[in-house]
């Protein structure tokens, strides 16, 4: 599988999830001390998607990806 194929699978399985998070809202719980909210679980998926699409928008349009590296 290709790396855009595996990019894509990704994408597609985080939008699936934020479709389900969004139909059927859970309340917000702690658990062993740790607070799960479900309006930043949803961000993230939406951020993720959103990176995703960026990656596999870059690697459509230049046939790879261009990466560089910086020194401080």
């Amino acid at each position: 599988m290709a790396l855009v194929d595996t990019l894509k699978t990704a994408r597609t399985n985080m939008a699936a999830r934020l479709e389900e998070v969004t139909r059927n809202p859970k309340p917000n719980y702690e658990i062993d001390g740790e607070t799960v909210e479900w309006a930043d679980y949803v961000e993230m998926l939406t951020n993720g998607i959103d990176k995703l699409s960026k990656l596999i928008a870059a690697r459509d349009s230049t046939g790879g990806f261009h990466q560089t590296q910086g020194f401080t």
